[in-house]
C-alpha cells in the first residue's frame, strides 16, 4: 500500500509537471506565431486555462484515491 501511496503522489508531481510543459509550450507558440492566434475568436491563453481545469481535475481525483489509500493503510 506504501507504494500505491508514493506511486499516486508521483503521478500528482507529473500531472503538474506536464500542465507546466503545455503553459510553456502555449506560450512560446504564441511568441512565434501570434498571427495564427489573430484570427481565432478565443484568446490565446484557452488552451491553457483548459489544461489547468483538467489538471485540478485529475489532481483532485489522485488526492481522493490517495486518501482512501491512505486510510486503508
Amino acid at each position: 500500500m506504501e507504494t500505491l501511496y508514493k506511486m499516486l503522489t508521483y503521478a500528482i508531481y507529473g500531472v503538474w509537471a506536464l500542465f507546466a510543459w503545455d503553459t510553456v509550450s502555449c506560450i512560446l507558440n504564441y511568441i512565434s506565431n501570434p498571427e495564427r492566434y489573430a484570427v481565432q475568436s478565443a484568446p490565446w491563453y484557452t488552451e491553457i486555462l483548459v489544461s489547468a481545469v483538467y489538471a485540478l481535475v485529475l489532481t483532485g481525483g489522485l488526492l481522493l484515491v490517495r486518501r482512501l489509500v491512505k486510510n486503508k493503510l
